[in-house]
């Protein structure tokens, strides 16, 4: 019997982390659903493949690279859509304490570009979210 043959038997799968390259022998997952192709020795191993492979452009939640400028008028735009809504995120009704809120393009930036930042900017396009509500809305949560 070769040795493919005896590990398909006893479900193991062999293969070199795909980090660092140690043979590590894996179970296969009882259903036959291996999840990812890829196998690591251990978390750090994962961690390390993960910040060189899945980044940037990789990553499946990426939207765009480069320097975030919002224009010349973005800081004073940003101030004063905060104090138009109290300092309060609009969302969850949370006062700021300590951390100012994130100020959220209702029509994303890049729709405009930054040939348009004025129009991008007006206040009506803008509302105060705090951090946790920001990111919910940026992953596709409604404001309201």
């Amino acid at each position: 019997m070769r040795w493919k043959d005896a590990e398909k038997e006893r479900g193991e799968r062999r293969s070199p982390c795909a980090n660092c390259g140690k043979p590590i022998t894996k179970k296969y997952i009882s259903c036959g659903n291996r999840k990812g192709k890829h196998l690591f020795c251990d978390n750090k191993c994962y961690g390390e493949w993960r910040s060189q492979n899945i980044s940037g452009s990789d990553h499946p939640r990426f939207k765009g690279g480069g320097e975030i400028y919002y224009g010349s008028n973005w800081r004073q735009q940003r101030r004063a859509a905060r104090k138009r809504d109290n300092y309060t995120c609009q969302k969850c009704d949370v006062v700021e304490n300590g951390r100012a809120h994130d100020v959220h393009h209702i029509v994303p930036f890049r729709d405009y570009g930054i040939e348009n930042y004025k129009d991008a900017n007006k206040l009506i396009n803008l509302v105060c979210l705090c951090n946790v509500c920001h990111l919910l809305v940026e992953n596709g949560a409604s404001i309201n």
